[in-house]
């Protein structure tokens, strides 16, 4: 299992690294900085390195919008199941999030999105693509 890197963190874009952190419900194939999730629940696996202070995560995302047919993007972060952050992305922003060291086990840690308003172009009627569309990933960084 892929240990975290604190300065490179989980590059989702061309030439990033995100296969490396066992991913699911993402899009096979990047865009040039980003990539897209593709189901309601998107997650990652990876390892954290020795930890001082509690860890604080930042990750790079855009919402899927569907031409302005949805409002906004709702996410809701959780880690090993437990419940770290809940946002509504209308726009292009960074989430940040904090975790207390105590919470982090040192078995592999599960990073989960859950996208509940994720919907496919098809079913929207603008394209045939059948994804479920909710969030663009461009970068998670580790901050300690």
């Amino acid at each position: 299992m892929q240990v975290l890197n604190g300065e490179i963190g989980i590059v989702f874009g061309a030439g990033g690294n995100l296969d490396e952190f066992n991913p699911s419900g993402f899009s096979p194939t990047p865009d040039p900085n980003s990539r897209w999730s593709e189901a309601r629940v998107a997650e990652l696996l990876f390892r954290l390195p020795p930890l001082r202070q509690d860890p604080r995560f930042t990750v790079d995302v855009s919402p899927y919008l569907a031409d302005g047919r949805i409002v906004g993007q709702e996410c809701w972060i959780f880690l090993n199941g437990l419940f770290v952050l809940h946002q509504a992305i209308t726009t292009h922003t960074e989430l940040t999030f904090e975790l207390a060291r105590e919470a982090i086990n040192p078995r592999p840690q599960r990073l989960s999105f859950a996208l509940p308003n994720a919907a496919s172009p098809r079913d929207l009627g603008i394209g045939n693509d059948l994804r479920l569309l909710g969030l663009a990933f461009g970068r998670l960084r580790l901050q300690r």
